[in-house]
């Protein structure tokens, strides 16, 4: 991975960054890079990057903003429906719906940004990232997202799917 992150040309060298992962206690267990890509400026808001997460050597999870073009669809037709869903307004003054699919058994979830006057899944609705990390049971992986300071999912948030249509919006 440092070999790729030193001479791809995806990566904006300028933006390179590593730093310590920490667990939500505040314990030191790995490496933390981050980079952007030009496509992180033309699709997203910049809070999305890349980024992995290095424990003891090894890869434990890859977040990934995507430079090509996936849609809902494209990802539906390959890997099936999401085992759950979450849907919610970000941004203090509502700037999108921030949809998030998770196929933890297949070892990622993948964020979409909805415009939040139509919050509509559709066919052409684009994923905007990707995070991969060990394949694992919903409880493990919502442990392990917990673990890693991603913003805890509860029950009451995680949907089951339901098709292209509107979304319910939970806080």
């Amino acid at each position: 991975m440092n070999e790729f992150v030193l001479t791809s040309e995806l990566v904006d060298q300028s933006t390179l960054f590593r730093g310590k992962t920490t667990r939500a206690s505040g314990e030191v267990v790995g490496e933390t890079v981050q980079w952007w890509s030009t496509a992180d400026m033309a699709n997203a808001p910049r809070q999305f990057g890349n980024r992995m997460h290095i424990v003891d050597g090894l890869l434990e999870h890859l977040t990934v903003f995507l430079d090509v073009d996936v849609t809902l669809e494209d990802l539906l037709e390959r890997y099936g429906p999401p085992e759950k869903f979450t849907a919610w307004h970000e941004g203090v003054e509502v700037w999108y719906v921030k949809v998030t699919l998770y196929y933890p058994r297949d070892g990622f979830m993948t964020t979409l940004i909805i415009p939040p006057h139509d919050a509509q899944l559709r066919p052409e609705s684009e994923v905007v990232t990707v995070w991969y990390f060990q394949r694992a049971p919903l409880e493990e992986f919502l442990e392990l997202s917990r673990d890693i300071g991603y913003p805890t999912v509860s029950d009451e948030v995680l949907q089951d799917w339901h098709g292209y249509g509107p979304i319910e919006l939970r806080p």
